[in-house]
């Protein structure tokens, strides 16, 4: 969801002894994430199980769907492959949208215990390759086998060197360009490629860092303090901070 980089340069620091104790941060704020809207956000493959009386739609828990790997019902002690007509397959046969899918070609879910297995979540992962980017250009070139037609997308995130920069566009597997120059020469870098939203990594920035701030030995209060009645903090008052809108963006609510 953040990179270590990026969250240290949210919180200012600049070394290294402290990088295992924030990598744990962001860990836990990924966690509450995941926990507080009910479902899961970095892509992966899912499982999940329903008994539907008569639908054309299925809605999935961890969006946004990328793919589908499986479709069957349980028939018989065994399961059974959903799609199963001359030249049906899922591709032709399942319409998928960000959070759903849809049976076409006159199927249903209209079946007991039906197993969806599919893949699912928000990219946050390490490029294949590395990158050469030259200080004030916008175009990255691709090392070492780099996918760029396979593995990224405009408007995706790609980070290297602690900086975060939006790709414009792919012009193949070797070469994009970005919306920004960057300020010096990076020379054949290992690169992360990410499409999960701003404000789902600002949130987990702005969890990670009330931990680190209320954790011991690093000024208790700070990220929370919101005013001081004296110079000595004879009084001090605190910031109630309120994730709710966030949250309930993003939350699935089952029923």
């Amino acid at each position: 969801m953040i990179t270590l980089s990026e969250f240290k340069a949210y919180v200012n620091i600049t070394g290294s002894d402290k990088d295992s104790l924030l990598q744990g941060f962001i860990s836990s704020a990924i966690e509450k994430l995941n926990s507080e809207c009910n479902r899961k956000f970095i892509r992966d493959t899912f499982t999940e199980y329903f008994n539907y009386p008569n639908c054309k739609t299925v809605y999935l828990q961890n969006a946004p769907v990328v793919s589908i790997t499986s479709l069957q019902y349980y028939s018989d002690n065994a399961y059974t492959n959903l799609i199963d007509g001359s030249g049906h397959t899922i591709d032709n046969s399942i319409e998928i949208n960000s959070n759903s899918i849809v049976a076409v070609n006159s199927y249903s879910f209209s079946r007991n215990k039906l197993k969806v297995v599919y893949v699912g979540g928000y990219k946050f992962t390490v490029g294949t390759g590395r990158v050469k980017v030259l200080a004030g250009s916008k175009n990255v070139e691709g090392l070492l086998g780099t996918l760029f037609t396979d593995e990224i997308v405009a408007g995706d995130y790609i980070y290297f060197d602690g900086l975060k920069r939006k790709v414009a566009t792919i012009v193949d597997a070797t070469h994009l360009t970005l919306t920004e120059a960057v300020l010096e020469d990076h020379i054949s870098v290992t690169f992360t490629v990410s499409n999960v939203p701003d404000d789902l990594s600002l949130f987990c920035c702005k969890v990670a860092a009330e931990m680190w701030y209320e954790s011991p030995g690093t000024g208790r209060g700070l990220l929370l303090v919101e005013s001081k009645s004296t110079e000595k903090e004879g009084s001090v008052s605190y910031k109630t901070l309120d994730w709710t809108p966030i949250l309930e963006k993003y939350r699935v609510i089952n029923i």
